[in-house]
């Protein structure tokens, strides 16, 4: 059963450090009013299975999503900037980028996940150096406003075999895709 989490009086993170059946949430609705999520605020909630994160969220903290073993969908809406959000999260398989998301941050999935799906929204300009490291895509639609790939954005995905571009392109600086 999803939370709602939609109160201007305790931070998210506060909330998910005091909640004490945090290991057996399977989903999070996080309200609209919320726009800070604090480091570690979903460390170790193995049981949760998807996320979304909504555009009112300005800042994000460092390893956000730490070691949250079942997470397998991620819906990413914001433009904030985390530090290794998905570090240990090597089940993800699904990632949606919302079409509010101006760019894919370096090193956002780096290595760490069975990520296969990436669907990127409308408004994507740029993807950063190693976005999708390590990942097991086996292709990859970029969208025509992309405009800039950085280096190694897909290094050591091993499995991937196509990167389609759609027309017309708006892509000016494309780097080392891969090592």
């Amino acid at each position: 059963m999803g939370r709602l989490i939609n109160s201007p009086l305790i931070t998210f993170s506060y909330f998910i450090k005091i909640y004490y059946h945090k290991y057996q949430i399977k989903s999070i609705l996080i309200g609209s009013n919320v726009d800070t999520i604090g480091d570690y605020a979903f460390k170790n909630c193995d049981k949760l299975l998807s996320i979304e994160i909504p555009s009112t969220v300005t800042t994000i903290g460092g390893y956000v999503f730490y070691h949250c073993d079942s997470l397998r969908t991620v819906v990413w809406n914001t433009n904030a900037v985390a530090d290794n959000p998905f570090n240990n999260c090597l089940n993800i398989q699904t990632l949606t980028f919302g079409d509010s998301v101006l760019k894919v941050q370096n090193n956002f999935m780096d290595g760490r996940s069975s990520l296969r799906t990436v669907s990127f929204g409308a408004n994507v300009d740029t993807i950063g150096n190693n976005a999708f490291k390590g990942c097991q895509m086996q292709s990859v639609k970029v969208e025509n406003g992309v405009g800039s790939i950085g280096n190694n954005a897909f290094r050591d995905c091993n499995q991937l075999s196509t990167i389609g571009f759609v027309e017309p392109t708006n892509l000016k600086e494309l780097k080392n895709l891969s090592n």
